[in-house]
């Protein structure tokens, strides 16, 4: 966050935009899961980074005059053993590639399985 406010606040350059990419709770989320407690954790640290962005904006009497925007790129939610699909049950697990780690997953067939695979095996 300081890196933001010297951005800001330099006296010869002075940002008029400044993005930042927090990789948190992101990170955690994907790997602990929604609630838990590193995850509770790590949403706290964001909230006191932000909380303190905000204090050193007002201490230098800008506050009023910065447009704080803060996005997120999806959301989570937590799912039980009973909402997942196996999809060995469904295709043939030699015919695809499964790409990710975390619940939701990226499948793409293997080179020259496109034209044999179909949702239907899904």
């Amino acid at each position: 966050m300081d890196n933001i406010i010297s951005y800001i606040t330099d006296s010869t350059r002075p940002a008029n935009l400044v993005f930042a990419d927090l990789p948190e709770p992101d990170h955690t989320e994907h790997e602990f899961g929604p609630n838990s407690m590193e995850t509770r954790m790590a949403v706290k640290a964001v909230d006191d980074a932000f909380g303190y962005l905000v204090e050193r904006l007002q201490a230098l009497r800008i506050y009023n005059e910065v447009n704080l925007i803060i996005v997120s790129d999806h959301g989570f939610s937590e799912f039980t053993q009973n909402q997942i699909i196996n999809l060995t049950a469904f295709a043939d697990r030699s015919k695809y590639e499964v790409y990710s780690s975390s619940p939701a997953k990226f499948i793409s067939p293997h080179k020259g399985m496109q034209a044999s695979m179909s949702f239907a095996e899904f």
